[in-house]
């Protein structure tokens, strides 16, 4: 457990290095940062469950995605102020430097399956974010008064 908070602080700690490089202001940096290290953490939290690394990359992204449509919301700005920032965690960096690795040292059938798990992951983030994005403006709209359609 406490492997899981260290990793959790380091994570929130990466997203707030991108959020300065990205010239964010102080506080949607907070949030950003706050965002990624729990969405780091729900990433642990479910690879450790199951050992899936597409199912932990889809939740936790999806977990990130409705906190920063959340605070968009909340703060008006835009979503992916605080997303483009807290995603930073889930990226996987590693994977795609051993596929091109692999690729350059002309191992072709490691580089394909890596490179195919990295795509995988990848496409688990992209997925992850469309659906929290869709359900959360679904969500939104809901609660909005509906004008014109009064009855007499």
């Amino acid at each position: 457990m406490m492997e899981f908070l260290v990793q959790t602080l380091y994570a929130a700690g990466a997203t707030f290095g991108f959020t300065i490089l990205f010239n964010t202001r102080r506080f949607e940096s907070f949030v950003a940062s706050l965002s990624g290290g729990l969405g780091w953490l729900v990433y642990l939290i479910v690879l450790d469950k199951t050992g899936s690394l597409f199912e932990a990359n889809l939740l936790a992204a999806a977990f990130v995605g409705v906190i920063s449509e959340v605070s968009a919301k909340l703060f008006k700005k835009p979503a992916t102020l605080f997303i483009v920032s807290a995603i930073i965690p889930l990226v996987p960096g590693a994977l795609i430097y051993k596929t091109m690795a692999s690729a350059i040292s002309g191992s072709h059938s490691e580089s394909l399956t890596v490179g195919m798990d990295t795509l995988l992951i990848a496409g688990a983030i992209a997925a992850g974010l469309a659906f929290s994005s869709s359900i959360m403006k679904v969500l939104f709209s809901l609660r909005k008064p509906r004008h014109g359609l009064s009855r007499r």
